[in-house]
Parts: C-alpha cells; structure tokens; sequence
C-alpha cells in the first residue's frame, strides 16, 4: 500500500531531491492556480520560480468552456504562454483529426467546443439544432420524437459528451437513443469531473451524473479525451517530448481527475488542499492506491516558501 507525505514534515534534503529530479511542471488550473478567476495567494510566485529554476511549464485543465485566449487572461498572473494552454478540447479535435473522421457528431458540450469542431471541419450537430419538440408530456409523444430524430441522426458516426451549461434531459435521451439504434457509434467524453471548485463557499456541479448514466442506460464506454484519460496524457508526452515520464510532477487539487491522471504518467505528484479536497479526504483510509499522491501541500504558497531560496 502506498502512503503520501506532507511537504511539510519532509526534510529539506529530500525537497530538494525533488526539485532536481524534474524539468517538466503540469498544473491543474482551478483550486491549483485559481478559484474561478481569483488568483490563489502564492500561485504567481510558485510558477515563476519553477521557471526561474529552467522548469517547462504546462497548463493542463479540464475546463472546456474557456478559449484559449480567455485562460490566458485567467493564468496571467502566471504569465502563460499560449502553447503551454491545454485542455479537452484541443485533444478532441487532434483525436478525430488523427482518425481521418468525416461523419456527422452528435454533441453534449459547450459553445465553445462546437465551434472548434465546426472550424477544425466537422459537421456538428446538437439537439437544439434538430427543430423537434416533445408535443407532450407522455410516453406515447417521447417515442414519437425518439424515431423522428434517430431517424434525421443516421449520419452520425461520433458522439461527444462534455460538460454543458445548457443542459437537458430530452439531450440526454436522443444521446442514448441514438447509441441504442447506431452501436457503432464512436463514445467520446471530453470533462467528466464530478464538481469543481468555484469558491470557498461553492462549488460548480459537472458533467460526471450525465455521462455516467448514458454510459450506464448504454452500455458503453467513453473514450475519455479529458482528465484521467489516457488520450490527454499522450497528448503531453507527445508535445513536451517527454520520455521520461518520472521526471515530470504534476500539481492538482482533485484526488480523481489530476492525481489518478499523473499516476498513469507516471508523473510525480503533489496534491494542494486550495481547491476541492480536504484533508480528510486524502487521509480516508480507504483512499485507493490510484488516488494517492506522492506529496500534499496546503497550496502553492506552501510550496513556493520551501522552495524560494534555491
């Protein structure tokens, strides 16, 4: 059974060690770097000094409703460069590009995903853009509009589900139709977190609850383009030119998404407790191996004070 350390009970030594025993940074963004757009307290000073100490920088979040351009202006205390901006999004299109995919794609997702489907090419289609209407609240009126719009939908090849602001349960039920009627429909899920960290106060509900039941109403599997999937990873390793995987830490907040992700790296990992895990929850002894991190930390700001002076 693995165990976790607190960065701090270890020694300064070992610290070190550490420090020197990598040269790539992946951070997780919300509850790592920030609290929606709210910089969190030695995040800045933490990334700059990685730089300073000849560290490759990436930015690696399953935020998927967020331009590139927008998570620029979110991280500038960080001072980003673009091409250290990644997210679910951009490994969706490089998979189905890679593919050579010429199919229509049912979608679950953000604006912004839509958007950068439809330039990358594809034909899109969503649910809201099919014109039908659920004539009444029975039965009899739902299967009259399953057949209508698993019939209008015979061209789709793919499926992606994502986190959706607008959300609705008729989606959800054309997404399973559609999986039922063409099995060899390709799954693909971009996020799938649980919750995500909005305030001290608040958290944002995610996408997990839907895409798991369409999985589970399904009987199929995503191939996950976000967070922990395999996809995102090679994504990384291809980009950085990364072939040592051990020499790369990768810092998150969330036990599930970030921490299992790197140990499929397998990346070094610290766990901070400024986002959505708290101490209890790394110390829950039925925590599974997966799911524990080499190192925890309060924040970046804990981090950034051990780690000033070299």
């Amino acid at each position: 059974m693995s165990s976790f350390k607190y960065l701090s009970e270890i020694s300064e030594n070992e610290l070190k060690k550490l420090i020197q025993s990598i040269d790539t940074v992946f951070f997780d963004v919300d509850g790592v770097l920030t609290l929606s757009t709210t910089p969190i307290p030695g995040a800045k000073e933490c990334v700059a000094k990685l730089r300073k100490l000849g560290k490759r920088i990436g930015f690696v979040t399953n935020n998927t409703f967020s331009s590139v351009e927008l998570l620029m202006k979110t991280l500038d205390h960080c001072e980003p460069k673009e091409d250290e901006i990644n997210t679910p999004n951009t490994v969706v299109v490089s998979f189905l590009k890679d593919i050579n995919f010429n199919k229509d794609i049912y979608l679950i997702g953000s604006t912004l995903l839509r958007s950068m489907l439809i330039e990358a090419g594809f034909s899109v289609v969503r649910f809201e853009d099919l014109n039908n209407e659920l004539k009444g609240e029975n039965y009899g009126h739902l299967l009259e509009l399953i057949e209508e719009t698993v019939a209008s939908c015979k061209n789709v090849g793919a499926m992606v589900l994502c986190f959706d602001f607008n959300f609705n349960h008729l989606a959800s039920q054309i997404a399973t139709s559609i999986l039922q009627h063409y099995p060899d429909v390709l799954l693909l899920s971009g996020l799938t977190d649980d919750i995500g960290p909005l305030t001290k106060k608040f958290t944002a509900v995610g996408s997990k609850y839907y895409i798991d039941g369409i999985q589970r109403w399904t009987n199929r599997q995503c191939i996950q383009m976000a967070k922990p999937g395999l996809a995102f990873k090679d994504v990384l390793i291809s980009k950085y030119g990364i072939t040592d995987p051990s020499r790369v830490l990768f810092i998150g907040d969330n036990l599930a998404s970030d921490i299992a992700f790197a140990k499929n790296g397998p990346f070094k990992t610290i766990l901070v407790l400024s986002g959505v895990t708290s101490k209890s929850d790394v110390e829950n002894p039925e925590l599974s191996d997966d799911k524990k991190p080499d190192y925890v930390a309060d924040s970046l700001a804990e981090l950034y004070k051990r780690i000033a002076q070299y």
